[in-house]
C-alpha cells in the first residue's frame, strides 16, 4: 500500500549563466510546476530508474515551456527520497 507516501525531491538545473536572473525571477512558478508534475506520479512509477528518468525528462520539458526562450540544458536530482 503506497498511500501516505511522501516524495522529497531536490533538483538543480543547468542553463546558460546569463539566464540565471530570469530563472531566479520565475522560481516560484517553476517550483509550483515541478510539485504539480511530480504529484501526478505514483509510487510505483518512481520506484525504478525508468520512472525517475521519465520524471526528469518531464520536468525539463515543463521548465523549458515556462522559461522560453531560455533553455534548461539538464535537470539533476540532488535529493530523491520516498518515505
Amino acid at each position: 500500500d503506497a498511500s501516505g507516501r511522501v516524495l522529497q525531491l531536490k533538483i538543480e538545473i543547468e542553463t546558460d549563466t546569463e539566464h540565471a536572473a530570469t530563472v531566479d525571477k520565475k522560481m516560484a512558478s517553476l517550483r509550483d510546476s515541478v510539485i504539480l508534475l511530480a504529484s501526478d506520479y505514483s509510487y510505483q512509477e518512481l520506484e525504478g530508474v525508468d520512472g525517475k528518468m521519465r520524471l526528469k525528462d518531464d520536468i525539463n520539458a515543463r521548465l523549458n515551456a515556462l522559461l522560453e526562450p531560455v533553455r534548461v540544458r539538464r535537470v539533476y536530482f540532488t535529493e530523491f527520497v520516498i518515505q
